[in-house]
């Protein structure tokens, strides 16, 4: 798991407040200045289960949050968090806009209860009033371009506090791609022009820098590797899971190729390996291309992706990162229109323990047997049951595009011969989905992750500015 982003906290209060003397007044029913601590108190706690908070005193004046933004430069913060305690004004909200627009912004409507009871005191009055202020404050902060995200919600409240690790995990993995590395095996695929990018672009746009690495460094990899690591891998794969076609030394060609990936993902420091396992040299150079699962790798945290697709290899590390859980390079093998199911999966390595309680057969490469000088290795199964997110990123001339739709990964026999796949249940009609596709501008690659991504990705899509798309509620408006 990425570890916590850092919020810059502007808890906020009005210094009208001590103009009226209901600040410092020793009546409790009316002394705004220790209702304004007490939510204060409630706030930090709950942003704190999310965030690493920078600055969580009061801001009430220009000078308060000159200093504030003075902190959150220093802590190199990495999204500011606007919550308005009571109601407050604009001049501090526009010069912690002023001097940190440039960084994505999170407006909490705070209320501190979430029941409203009769209010016997101007001051009680006063103590629900955040959402004033929030409101007004959001006119400065539109006008000076400033990128808005929204919570709403007593700090007790479940669903804020979803909302708000929404928002965290966004912004770890918005953090996480400045300084993430890219493995590149091979030349582009020469056929596969949709997956061709601008890596100055995703550079400049995103932050990951991608490794080049030839066929050869991965041939002189793989040759490194010792017979009996190799051996002793081969070995506890066939205790585990049925071979079934495939001879030793396939096995072995095609686990010294897998384990020679994992191997340059750790001299690049990398998390993501995306292969050109079409590139001539390196069937030419090891017999077989890197398609037998090395589960280390992915236990690690490391995706894999084939076709040299880099931006699709990405998307399957964003939605891994987000949902801190399992995601899965694929495509659109084919799709039942009647039943309203597409089949997903892909020719590569995989985290088995999308497997579930299924089966998993190692069986020969079904695309390259009879090509290359071993027959090589598939791990074959089919995907566990259970609710998913598909998601895809594209990009044109223009802009980064993220696609989504929600579906269900049905229990079912394999029913595609070779490799990974899962049969996924739409919500939506199969031609309503593939007429959006082909408007939009898609490739074929997409990735696939249990439970709903769709809140996160779309968080992540507003704060890189790229375009999102959500094909479900596409369909429901038309």
């Amino acid at each position: 798991m990425l570890p916590k982003p850092k919020a810059g906290v502007a808890l906020l209060s009005a210094e009208w407040y001590e103009q009226i003397k209901l600040n410092t007044i020793d009546d409790p029913a009316n002394d705004i200045g220790a209702m304004a601590r007490e939510n204060r108190v409630r706030a930090v706690e709950t942003l704190g289960r999310h965030f690493e908070l920078v600055h969580t005193d009061i801001i009430s004046t220009l000078d308060e949050a000159r200093s504030a933004c003075d902190e959150y430069r220093r802590e190199n913060v990495d999204i500011i968090i606007i919550c308005s305690l009571l109601y407050s004004g604009d001049h501090p909200i526009i010069e912690i806009a002023r001097q940190m627009g440039h960084l994505p912004f999170l407006l909490w409507s705070f209320h501190p209860d979430r029941k409203l009871q009769p209010l016997p005191t101007m001051a009680s009055y006063f103590r629900v009033t955040g959402c004033s202020g929030m409101l007004q404050g959001v006119a400065p902060l539109k006008r000076m371009g400033v990128k808005l995200g929204f919570v709403l919600g007593a700090p007790d409240d479940e669903r804020l506090n979803n909302e708000l690790e929404d928002y965290a995990r966004a912004t770890a993995v918005r953090k996480a791609l400045k300084t993430l590395n890219i493995l590149s095996i091979g030349r582009r695929f020469e056929a596969m022009t949709g997956a061709w990018i601008d890596e100055f672009r995703m550079k400049a746009e995103i932050g990951p820098r991608i490794d080049w690495v030839s066929p050869y460094e991965l041939a002189q990899t793989a040759k490194a590797i010792s017979d009996d690591r190799i051996k002793a891998f081969v070995a506890d794969q066939k205790s585990k899971y049925k071979v079934v076609g495939v001879p030793d030394d396939a096995l072995e060609a095609a686990a010294r190729a897998s384990i020679a990936c994992y191997e340059l993902a750790h001299k690049y420091d990398s998390k993501i390996v995306s292969v050109q396992d079409m590139d001539q040299e390196i069937h030419d150079f090891l017999g077989v291309r890197p398609q037998m699962t090395y589960q280390p790798m992915f236990e690690e945290g490391i995706v894999a992706g084939m076709e040299q697709d880099l931006d699709s290899a990405l998307c399957v590390w964003m939605v891994q990162e987000l949902m801190d859980d399992l995601a899965m390079y694929g495509e659109f093998f084919t799709y039942s229109e009647e039943d309203d199911f597409v089949a997903c999966g892909h020719a590569s390595m995989h985290d088995l323990r999308f497997a579930g309680n299924h089966e998993v057969l190692l069986i020969p490469d079904g695309e390259f047997f009879a090509a290359d000088r071993y027959v090589g290795v598939w791990d074959e199964f089919i995907a566990k049951p259970g609710p998913v997110t598909i998601c895809g990123i594209f990009e044109d001339k223009d802009s980064y595009h993220f696609v989504t739709l929600n579906g269900e990964s049905l229990e079912s026999e394999k029913f595609i011969p070779g490799n990974v796949h899962s049969k996924i249940k739409l919500n939506i009609p199969i031609r309503d989905l593939f007429d959006d596709l082909v408007h939009l501008g898609v490739t074929q690659h997409f990735t696939m992750c249990y439970g709903n991504a769709k809140p996160r990705i779309r968080i992540l899509a507003d704060q890189l500015g790229f375009n999102y798309y959500d094909l479900d509620e596409r369909y429901r408006r038309k």
